[in-house]
């Protein structure tokens, strides 16, 4: 399976984050948490008239939005400090092309090979806690049938598979409403509280080294 990079760039959240919440510190629990990536992968089915170019920009909008709310999440942590620069700087967004079918992956059920889906992921899963990497990093893939996969990347540094799932269903919330034409100054949906660090105050603790690489590779065996 071959995996064709076509772009990438930077999505900035949709309103601009206030000064007032710039800096975010983390956790107890953020300082304590494995330097990594947490990844998570959607697949969805070719869908009739609808072409990977309109998708992604559908994706990148909603996604902005999204971000929004998700401020920390567009920013970058500074490890010497122990706290996100929440200045939007944005999360990173990849357009890229797969030279399969889905279904042939798919079909491969828990026969699949690792290094197939990290060709999925727009960033290696060990590529984190630098202050130039996103804290967020989606790839939209391609299929040569038609069908897509969305890979999606959080920093484990700010956001645990909770964080994570609510970031994710505020996205396809935001996506369903510009799709269908909703109102957005009547969405219903709760706001995140960043405010763990009052909870649990961080003591500025080593976090948890895996070896994971930060190496990426875009071909690999099926």
């Amino acid at each position: 399976m071959k995996v064709e990079i076509l772009s990438t760039e930077l999505i900035k959240p949709y309103t601009s984050t206030p000064l007032s919440l710039r800096h975010y510190n983390i956790s107890l629990v953020d300082e304590l948490s494995p330097a990594m990536n947490v990844p998570t992968i959607l697949y969805y089915p070719a869908e009739e008239n609808v072409t990977t170019n309109s998708i992604c920009m559908h994706l990148r909008k909603s996604l902005s939005m999204a971000l929004a709310r998700f401020y920390p999440l567009a920013g970058r942590y500074m490890k010497e400090s122990f706290m996100v620069d929440c200045s939007d700087q944005g999360a990173e967004f990849v357009q890229a092309q797969v030279d399969i079918r889905l279904d042939q992956l798919i079909g491969l059920g828990k026969n699949v090979q690792v290094e197939l889906l990290n060709c999925l992921l727009p960033r290696p899963v060990g590529a984190c806690d630098e202050d130039t990497d996103p804290l967020v990093a989606v790839q939209v893939s391609a299929f040569a049938c038609g069908g897509y996969a969305i890979g999606i990347l959080s920093s484990h540094r700010v956001a645990d598979m909770s964080t994570t799932s609510s970031f994710v269903m505020k996205w396809a919330r935001e996506a369903k409403q510009l799709l269908e034409a909703l109102d957005l100054d009547h969405d219903l949906s709760v706001s995140p509280s960043w405010n763990s660090a009052l909870l649990f105050p961080g003591c500025k603790l080593p976090g948890l080294r895996l070896g994971f690489s930060r190496a990426k590779e875009n071909v690999a065996d099926d």
